[in-house]
């Protein structure tokens, strides 16, 4: 199982990332629903990792965004709210976070 699931996390940090010998760090877990006028739209179980490198550069793909400055983008629902709960660095986190359907 250990070699099996350093496998999985090498290829998450190399295809995913453009990372070479980084270490996963479980954060946590989460449920996120998605509501549209109250009506529950979509329900996910989220398995919540992190990294800690200070060698990714910010290119086309990729940009560093400061965690108060979230609600300026347009992220998936639950986004910001599990970046906000990952930022204490807990050694591991349960949450349910109900979001309402943003519309463009």
């Amino acid at each position: 199982e250990g070699l099996l699931k350093r496998a999985e996390e090498s290829f998450v940090a190399r295809e995913k990332l453009g990372l070479e010998g980084q270490d996963m760090i479980r954060a946590g877990d989460c449920y996120i629903r998605v509501h549209d006028a109250g009506e529950v739209m979509m329900s996910t179980l989220a398995h919540v990792f992190y990294y800690l490198n200070d060698t990714i550069v910010a290119d086309g793909r990729l940009e560093w965004v400061r965690p108060h400055k979230l609600e300026q983008y347009e992220l998936a629902p639950g986004v910001s709210e599990i970046i906000s709960r990952t930022f204490f660095r807990d050694p591991y986190f349960f949450e349910e976070y109900n979001v309402e359907l943003r519309k463009t």
